[in-house]
């Protein structure tokens, strides 16, 4: 369950330094430079602890799928993003691709 959890922490760290890019670009290039350089280091270092019990490329393949499901939500509604049908179908294919991943992964997190 530990590794579960810094894993999702590690999404979550990802997640919100990507969005961090985003509103440096737009807003105060150094605070959400530095914000992003902190959150994606977080990231990673989380993700190194998930993987101590979770296969690297499971973790991997999560971390970065739900990601990008996360910040394509969120930046259709923060930067007013399109969420076209193309985004949507590729998202989708993301998301098949993370349970048949995770339907073979074939560890034990405990």
């Amino acid at each position: 369950m530990y590794h579960s959890m810094m894993l999702f922490f590690a999404i979550v760290a990802e997640v919100a330094g990507t969005i961090s890019m985003r509103y440096s670009a737009e807003n105060n290039p150094i605070t959400g430079t530095v914000a992003m350089i902190i959150l994606i280091g977080i990231s990673y270092f989380l993700l190194s602890k998930a993987i101590q019990k979770i296969p690297l490329g499971v973790a991997y393949a999560i971390w970065e799928g739900v990601g990008i499901l996360l910040i394509t939500v969120i930046s259709n509604y923060l930067f007013d993003e399109m969420i076209t049908s193309a985004k949507v179908f590729g998202v989708g294919l993301i998301v098949a691709g993370l349970i048949f991943i995770n339907t073979d992964e074939g560890h034990d997190d405990e």
